[in-house]
């Protein structure tokens, strides 16, 4: 299907106008779940602390509290991820601008979300750990067959042209979830595959120049509170609480758009998608 960087950009912004509040919103609600999961485990920490400290009772000789440590740190990283994951697809969700996915919807999709995101990231580090036993091989019997720096700077950058393809062909994992409500995680890999084919390098562009603009930008808010850096300089308590501020407000905004050019995309992409963004901006 044909493909457009410009019109995704200007789609993401009307989606990002249309939908802030809403978005703002849902940001925050697992915002608060994220402090809530930090919390139960942080709680959890010092007491496994404070019983290792003997402050805390009915410990028989030779038992170490923080035996179960370990598993603790399992089970936070996957509340942590789910929470994560059900807010992306919540604000994902929220983002389509349809009348129909409102609040409730948004997060009741990013609920249902969280279990087949995890299911995909499973398979992305499984993939990732055979590819990367295979790449570094690879790289190692052509380095010790060359000995030549420039055949491993090549290989370097085939490795990363590598990355930005793979992005771009699996970009659209998280609107497939989200909007598309497809479940399996496998199946949510080959849809994603099947829809960017043929756009790739257009897609890897897009995002190129979304990375750029965020690097200008946070040059731009650093030199605009802080300002250029000189030796034996510290910056003053007034600049450094407008940077932390700027950072805070401008990196909710980019997160914020770039889930919002996600869905511009899937909207370009996706067959059954481009009535209804036809209807969102008529």
């Amino acid at each position: 299907m044909q493909f457009s960087a410009s019109r995704a950009f200007t789609e993401a912004f009307q989606l990002l106008g249309a939908r802030f509040g809403m978005l703002v919103g849902i940001w925050l609600v697992f915002f608060v779940g994220i402090i809530a999961v930090i919390a139960a485990f942080g709680g959890v920490f010092f007491s496994m602390m404070q019983m290792s400290m003997g402050a805390g009772g009915g410990l028989t000789p030779g038992q170490n509290p923080l035996a179960n440590m370990g598993f603790s740190m399992v089970i936070f990283y996957i509340l942590y991820f789910l929470v994560i994951f059900a807010q992306q697809i919540a604000l994902s969700r929220a983002s389509t601008g349809r009348p129909e996915d409102s609040f409730g919807v948004a997060l009741g999709a990013g609920l249902r979300g969280a279990l087949p995101m995890c299911g995909v990231l499973l398979l992305y580090l499984i993939a990732g750990i055979g590819g990367g036993i295979v790449v570094g091989l690879l790289f190692a019997g052509v380095f010790a067959a060359t000995q030549s720096a420039a055949v491993s700077f090549l290989l370097g950058l085939l490795m990363l042209l590598a990355f930005f393809y793979l992005f771009a062909r699996l970009s659209l994992v998280l609107p497939i979830v989200a909007i598309g409500e497809v479940r399996n995680p496998l199946a949510v890999i080959g849809r994603a595959w099947k829809l960017t084919a043929g756009n790739s390098v257009k897609i890897a562009l897009t995002w190129a120049l979304v990375l750029i603009a965020m690097t200008v930008l946070y040059f731009v808010v650093f030199m605009v509170t802080v300002g250029f850096p000189t030796p034996g300089t510290v910056p003053g308590p007034i600049s450094s609480i407008g940077f932390i501020i700027a950072m805070i407000v401008m990196g909710l905004s980019v997160g914020l758009y770039m889930v919002t050019l996600t869905t511009a995309l899937y909207d370009q992409l996706s067959p059954s998608s481009v009535e209804e963004t036809a209807h969102t901006f008529a």
